[in-house]
């Protein structure tokens, strides 16, 4: 009897079934839209979970009850709603890479499953006696500069005394460059965008144009930014370490 012929490599590959890791590893290296590496891992720790409850689970399994019985299953079992919510945004997300796409589904089997979450840590303002904590040590009071490798050199005396006075983001100052210090209409601003190569803005609406408070402008921001500009220097904290697509964790 004559033994049947191999598969090839394209029919040994139908003949296993998909599964949800398939679809994340194609949509890592899809390049459709830029992603920064902690979404990728996030959206990986998301799977990795999926798959610690539903093993090597065929993508063309997945229907409304087993979405129905995870999106429980999460909400009881994660921190906080907020985490539930993101973890089933994730798995949907590749659900819906696979359906329109990859088209390896026929439509989304988990369209239109929610979980609900509200902000659980609400940010309040500083109080004025925190204010005078912060920013009555020596530091601000005589200038002497902290030594830690993270601290930034001068942007320690200077990246919080922006935050008090512009409302940006830490990211946002952290990553600031001498030319996003501008003069427009003869007053001095901040240009918060994301133009320069690993700047990032968190929303359409973070780009902005923030002018320079006078406060800043009699401790000298304006003498320090042309200091730093006449080194040559692109960054406005060139002693700062960044972390890539993430500028402020290190200083933070």
């Amino acid at each position: 009897m004559t033994p049947p012929a191999p598969l090839s490599p394209t029919a040994a590959a139908k003949s296993k079934a998909r599964t949800l890791r398939d679809v994340y590893d194609r949509w890592k290296v899809s390049g459709a839209t830029a992603r920064s590496a902690d979404y990728i891992a996030a959206i990986g720790r998301a799977v990795a979970q999926f798959e610690g409850q539903h093993p090597a689970f065929p993508l063309e399994s997945f229907n409304g009850d087993l979405g129905d019985a995870y999106r429980a299953w999460l909400v009881a079992t994660c921190k906080t709603p907020k985490t539930a919510r993101d973890r089933l945004t994730a798995i949907k997300s590749l659900l819906k890479f696979a359906t329109e796409t990859l088209e390896w589904l026929p439509k989304q089997p988990w369209r239109g499953m929610e979980i609900k979450a509200t902000t659980t840590n609400k940010r309040r303002p500083w109080t004025t006696e925190e204010l005078v904590t912060l920013f009555g040590t020596p530091l601000h009071q005589r200038g002497t500069l902290p030594d830690h490798p993270m601290a930034g050199g001068q942007a320690a005396y200077w990246v919080p005394l922006l935050g008090l006075f512009t409302g940006a983001r830490l990211g946002e100052l952290c990553q600031l460059r001498t030319v996003d210090v501008q003069t427009v209409s003869g007053l001095p601003v901040l240009v918060l965008t994301d133009d320069g190569e690993d700047q990032s803005i968190k929303s359409e609406a973070g780009h902005r144009t923030v002018p320079i408070h006078s406060e800043l402008l009699r401790l000298g921001c304006l003498e320090y930014v042309e200091t730093i500009k006449a080194t040559g220097k692109d960054s406005l904290w060139p002693s700062m370490r960044l972390r890539k697509s993430k500028p402020s964790d290190y200083f933070g």
